[in-house]
């Protein structure tokens, strides 16, 4: 009977990026009762022991509705082992059959910004979604979800806590978490770097640490700023080339050949990841790794030393480092 929500539960527990050790918690009601994972429980255990407690979700709901101060205990179903989640009240003030609630890192990376409604307007433009703000999880919690979901919200952003997702199956409530992530994540776009890269000689890079510096506006624009080392002059040329809207990639390209005499070895596409010259050195693509990796380091509240155009020109011309080049594989 459990078989769905166990999967399901396991399945995100086992996932780090969106339950972390014990915390998270999920339900499903069916036959006039809801279950719900037990305090203290992991999701990752769901499928090799039993993990849920039953419960009377609409008597929990109408003592929440009267103010109760403990609305769930008495309502726990007879016979049972453990205590059901601190999050019970949650689960069952909600209407849909099936609600997950995760701690998901790329939630989280949101919620915890003041700016964090505003931005997610956009981060999540189409879906049914309304902010919480914080609130100590429990009753608390619940009190302050009761005042939004008027609005019969499928998703819930909970500031400085995680999201709850709500549908009226597993595989309804697995799709829509994952497409909350999919549109919040740091991961490339492969389908759109591949459909950029149809009509030129670029293909996506390999490495998603490679791909992770043009998601990151903040890192994007520090790497956009000037070269920090002699390497990446050499192997990767004179500046990189940053792409912030695909119709312009071809005039980006002609710019830098007439100022270079070859093509960019690397085109940073924003918020999409990064494209690279199909026949680009094994070397050069170790220099892309090297940069997202100091970039990844840099702390964005200080100014940092570029090398000069003075510098950069001279290593351009530099018949020591032309030479390596020309050996380097």
């Amino acid at each position: 009977m459990l078989k769905p929500i166990s999967k399901l539960s396991a399945k995100i527990g086992k996932d780090l990026t969106l339950i972390q050790g014990g915390g998270g918690n999920t339900s499903i009601k069916q036959e006039g009762k809801m279950w719900v994972k037990a305090s203290g429980k992991w999701l990752a255990d769901a499928e090799k022991e039993n993990i849920f407690v039953s419960v009377d979700d609409a008597a929990i709901r109408k003592a929440v509705k009267q103010g109760d101060a403990d609305p769930v205990s008495q309502y726990v179903h007879k016979n049972q082992l453990f205590r059901p989640s601190i999050e019970t009240t949650l689960h069952a003030l909600l209407p849909h059959r099936v609600v997950l609630h995760t701690h998901s890192v790329n939630v989280i990376a949101w919620a915890v910004r003041k700016d964090g409604r505003e931005q997610l307007k956009y981060k999540l433009q189409g879906l049914n979604w309304e902010w919480v703000d914080y609130h100590q999880p429990g009753l608390s919690l619940t009190n302050a979800v009761a005042k939004v979901i008027e609005n019969n919200p499928d998703i819930l952003i909970l500031a400085n806590h995680g999201v709850v997702v709500g549908a009226d199956s597993c595989e309804e409530a697995e799709k829509l978490l994952y497409e909350i992530e999919s549109q919040l994540s740091h991961k490339s776009n492969l389908d759109k770097l591949k459909e950029i890269s149809i009509n030129i000689p670029y293909i996506p890079a390999t490495s998603e640490y490679i791909h992770s510096i043009a998601i990151d506006a903040q890192k994007l624009k520090i790497a956009s700023q000037g070269i920090f080392y002699p390497d990446h002059v050499v192997f990767l040329g004179a500046e990189l080339c940053v792409v912030q809207q695909e119709e312009q990639i071809s005039l980006i390209i002609d710019n830098y050949q007439q100022r270079y005499g070859s093509m960019p070895v690397a085109l940073y596409v924003k918020n999409a990841g990064v494209l690279v010259s199909k026949d680009i050195k094994p070397a050069a693509e170790v220099m892309l790794l090297a940069l997202a990796y100091v970039l990844m380091r840099l702390d964005l509240s200080v100014e940092y030393n570029y090398l000069s155009k003075e510098d950069v020109f001279q290593l351009v011309n530099w018949e020591a480092e032309k030479y390596r080049q020309t050996i380097t594989r």
